[in-house]
């Protein structure tokens, strides 16, 4: 069982990153292919796996890394794509790891986030999400609110290599998180995983109507970023002890639409950002 201490009970550790808690064990799923990277020699890379809710074993679905000779101080940004359907039932587990521990003193990952809106009353639920920075939870969407239980007080995990070298972080599948929280009309699409929208468009509140929801669905949602601090993507980094960002990894979630005639006459079942592909 992996266990989780936050780094406001270990004052040495806190220092090492504001994002808020220190991974102390590993919990890894099987993987029925291989990854394309060589884990032995990748200074940073992460690993995304994908498994129906209520199977046991994960599979394969993409990766992002670095390369033993690759320089320091480099960023990368990776599009991993999964079937719109597989995205939207599947949980995700996100392998991340270094084979330096020397090197990389921390290793930091911070889910995915956007924020629903700038309204005092969100959805009329009482919340206030109006602030530049809301702390209610509810007024947030995408991973980070599944991933880590305090969010947002607390953005991301990190774990130290001189531990472990490897951590695994999960995501509850959209359609698991609905039946929990069917209030939040979001968890209808792939925006809780997805964070394909495009760059420029970070800036704009983004709706998603009721043509985009899946049969039987009417709700509809307004979502305002009010900026690109709020809308941000998953990201994997390696530090070194004087917190220089030596390897930094932006990976985009995105779902693959169908486009299979002659029986698909809608090719994007699940909204996700009017990502195209």
């Amino acid at each position: 069982m992996k266990k989780l201490i936050s780094f406001s009970i270990i004052g040495a550790i806190a220092l090492l990153v504001s994002c808020g808690t220190v991974s102390e064990d590993s919990s890894d799923l099987p993987s029925t292919t291989s990854p394309t990277y060589d884990p032995t020699s990748s200074p940073l890379y992460v690993e995304v796996l994908k498994r129906y809710e209520g199977n046991t074993v994960a599979t394969y679905a993409g990766d992002c890394y670095f390369n033993s000779t690759d320089p320091l101080s480099s960023s990368k940004t990776c599009t991993v794509r999964i079937p719109e359907l597989e995205l939207h039932f599947s949980e995700l587990d996100f392998k991340v790891g270094t084979s330096n521990m020397f090197t990389c003193t921390q290793v930091l990952f911070e889910p995915y986030y956007f924020v629903h809106s700038n309204s005092n009353d969100y959805r009329g639920l009482g919340k206030d999400c109006s602030a530049t920075y809301p702390k209610d939870q509810e007024c947030y969407g995408g991973a980070a609110p599944n991933i880590i239980p305090n969010f947002p007080a607390t953005s991301g995990y990190y774990f130290l290599p001189v531990n472990m070298i490897t951590n695994t972080y999960k995501l509850e599948s959209s359609n698991t998180r609905r039946m929990v929280a069917d209030s939040n009309p979001s968890l209808s699409t792939n925006v809780n995983a997805a964070n394909s929208l495009a760059t420029g468009a970070r800036g704009a509140a983004q709706a998603y109507t009721e043509g985009a929801l899946p049969s039987g669905e009417t709700a509809a949602i307004a979502v305002d970023y009010r900026g690109s601090n709020l809308f941000r993507d998953y990201t994997i980094t390696c530090k070194d002890r004087w917190a220089n960002s030596l390897y930094k990894i932006t990976l985009i979630i995105a779902d693959e639409n169908t486009t299979v005639a002659p029986h698909d006459n809608l090719s994007d079942y699940y909204y996700d950002w009017n990502d195209p592909l």
